[in-house]
């Protein structure tokens, strides 16, 4: 079963930049996705069907990859466990006086510096995170039951957040068809169809962007409250024991 949710992990964008390429084609330019529609029941034996599932395969890879980069490089409120771990572990947050007062000293291009700064910061949160939560990992433990869930909400907050990049992709590629083609033109059906086609595309991206934002808040928020509980528990567990043995001497 993981194996397969792998699979379709990278395969699924893959088709679903192809159906909405073809989808929005369908809007602008009727004739052009007819002619695509065409082709491809002309071409429709195995071999070209099995090269047609890799290629999506391999799209559906990309778009996971530039899904990744967006999200450690572009989108730093996403999944961001700084503060828990922060709080969790004693960590001194950074103060905002003290980078204040570091942009004022270094010039204009410390913001690069603080961006790159706050990107370890998010990473090594998501290490430790990471560490916590599978160092208590047992099979008969708080945390067995509630890993397939956890993992499951990971697996649609990227489903949902690769969507975005396919979708993008998708408007993108339409976008060049369209001015490659020759067939627009400044008469009301041709607008109307462009104007139709943007619009459609640019709503289906806003979509999948905020499915992305909801379901990782609350995929963070999650698996934050379990793994908080487990150390809780933890640690009221510690300190009953010291008070046992402070009251046994």
């Amino acid at each position: 079963m993981n194996e397969a949710r792998r699979f379709l992990r990278y395969l699924l964008p893959g088709l679903l930049y192809a159906l909405e390429t073809l989808g929005l084609l369908a809007v602008v330019l009727p004739s052009v996705a007819l002619d695509a529609v065409s082709a491809l029941k002309a071409e429709g034996n195995f071999s070209f069907l099995i090269t047609m599932f890799i290629a999506s395969g391999a799209l559906g890879f990309l778009f996971s990859t530039l899904h990744h980069w967006c999200h450690w490089y572009l989108d730093s409120k996403s999944i961001n466990h700084t503060e828990f771990i922060a709080m969790r572990l004693h960590e001194s947050a950074p103060c905002k006086s003290i980078a204040d007062a570091e942009k004022k000293k270094n010039g204009r291009f410390m913001w690069l510096k603080r961006r790159k700064k706050k990107r370890q910061e998010r990473e090594e949160a998501f290490i430790k995170l990471l560490a916590l939560w599978y160092t208590r990992l047992q099979p008969d433990g708080q945390l067995a039951s509630a890993d397939k869930k956890t993992v499951s909400l990971g697996d649609i907050a990227h489903a949902t957040g690769t969507a975005r990049i396919a979708s993008l992709f998708a408007v993108l590629t339409v976008q060049v068809i369209c001015f490659h083609s020759g067939q627009l033109s400044f008469i009301f059906p041709s607008v109307a169809r462009y104007s139709g086609f943007l619009i459609l595309g640019v709503l289906i991206i806003v979509l999948f962007e905020n499915s992305y934002r909801r379901t990782s808040r609350i995929a963070q928020q999650v698996i934050e409250s379990i793994l908080g509980k487990v150390l809780d528990d933890e640690a009221n567990k510690a300190n009953s024991a010291d008070a046992k043995n402070r009251a046994a001497d």
